[in-house]
Formats: structure tokens, sequence, C-alpha cells
């Protein structure tokens, strides 16, 4: 026999003996509501309701609010042959599925955007992903950084030269990534004899290239360079230089 639950619908199999355990009430699984099984009770699941005369004589009121006083459902779930159906399952229209998949989309496409934005530098840096991070910002309009890495920039030879009352720093530096990157930043600090620094200075660039040099550095492509300055009133002894990143 089958009976139905009379607030949410959902159907269940059950037996006399359940019936009569229950006093004709039941527990029911879907809304945990106690509701009268005799009310639809039928001898299929597809057939209509029995009328109440024709099923299990109907308790009184008294017996059923008294003496109803376990949860059948547990009994229910211990039996293997007990079965559960739900005829009424919640329709969602096409429209419901269309505007969750947009917003989830647009959701992941936010949080792309913004991991993107955050890491933007380190991916730009990155030579496997530069390609299609290029690729990304050609498609969407967004400006790619120029990709510099320091401490790529090998130094092969360097050497302070004072002639004519001027001082010359000349370095050879090879740019050992993978890119192509700007010339670097320079910073020097010049020294007297006892290691006490006398002047320092950070320079870009274009103080130490011809305008027709300034550009970017080749991959495994030696660089001469040279920085120019006039002699201090002290005798230079020693100095201290560094590649520097200012933008």
């Amino acid at each position: 026999m089958y009976t139905q639950c009379t607030k949410c619908g959902a159907n269940f199999l059950i037996s006399e003996q359940q019936l009569s355990q229950g006093h004709g009430h039941l527990v029911c699984s879907q809304c945990d509501s106690v509701f009268d099984a005799l009310v639809k009770l039928r001898a299929h699941l597809g057939d209509a309701v029995i009328e109440e005369e024709e099923a299990t004589p109907r308790l009184s009121e008294t017996d059923k609010v008294s003496q109803f006083d376990f949860d059948l459902t547990e009994e229910l779930d211990e039996n293997p042959e007990t079965q559960w159906f739900h005829t009424a399952p919640l329709k969602k229209s096409k429209s419901h599925y269309v505007f969750f998949g947009l917003a989830s989309f647009v959701l992941i496409l936010t949080l792309a955007g913004q991991l993107l934005f955050k890491f933007k530098i380190d991916l730009a840096n990155d030579p496997d992903s530069r390609p299609w991070i290029a690729q990304l910002c050609t498609s969407i309009g967004c400006r790619l950084p120029v990709f510099r890495d320091t401490d790529a920039i090998d130094v092969l030879n360097h050497q302070l030269h004072d002639k004519n009352d001027s001082l010359a720093l000349r370095l050879n530096i090879s740019n050992t990534a993978q890119l192509e990157q700007p010339f670097p930043d320079l910073k020097l600090v010049l020294k007297n004899y006892i290691g006490q620094p006398i002047a320092a200075g950070i320079f870009r660039p274009s103080d130490y290239l011809s305008e027709n040099r300034l550009g970017l550095m080749a991959t495994d492509n030696p660089e001469n360079i040279e920085l120019k300055f006039l002699s201090l009133e002290q005798n230079v002894a020693s100095y201290d230089f560094e590649f520097v990143e200012l933008d």
C-alpha cells in the first residue's frame, strides 16, 4: 500500500503492520511533519486515493495523539523492503539555469581578473607565462608591464678610470634572461682610502648610453657601458655599484 504526506506530497510504501504501530500516523521524512496516513491511502502508486471507509478503520483523535510517541521513520529506515518515493520534485525553469550559469561565469571572470591584477608583474616577468599573458592583454586591452630582471644581468668586467680630471666607470654586462629587458638603473658609491663614502648617486640608462643605444638589451649579448663624471676633491680608492629598479 502507498500513502502520501498531506503537507508536502511525498509518497511512501507502507505496510499494515507499520500503520498499526503508528496508529495510522507517520512522520514524513521529507518535511518532518506528522500526517494521517489513512487520508490518502491507496493500493498502488498510480491509483486514485482510496476512501477512508475502505481503508484501515480510523482511530479516535485521543488515541492518535496519546499513543503516538515514537518516530515511525526510524523503523521504516531499518526495513530493507521499504522504498521511499517523491513524485512531485521541484521543477526549475530554463531561465533559472541560464541566470545561474551567467552569474557563475561573471564571478569566475571577476576572480580571474583580480588574481591577474595581483600577480601581473610576477606573471609578466616569468618567461613561460609572459606569451599567453601578452595575448590576453591584447584581447582585453590591458598594458603588459616591461620585463625586468636585474638579477639576470651579469657583470663580466668593471673598471674605474681617473683621467684628465674626470672619472669613468666602465662596465661590460650581459643579459642572461630568456627575454629582452631595458638597460638597468645603476647605483654607484665612491669611497676614500679608509672605506668612507665620499659620493653616491643613482644613474638612469640615459646617463651612460647614447640616444641611439637606448632600448632593450638582447639576450646573451655583452654590452659595454661607460659612466663619466668629474673628479672629486678627495681621491677615490674604491667603489661599490649595483643594479636597481626605479620604476
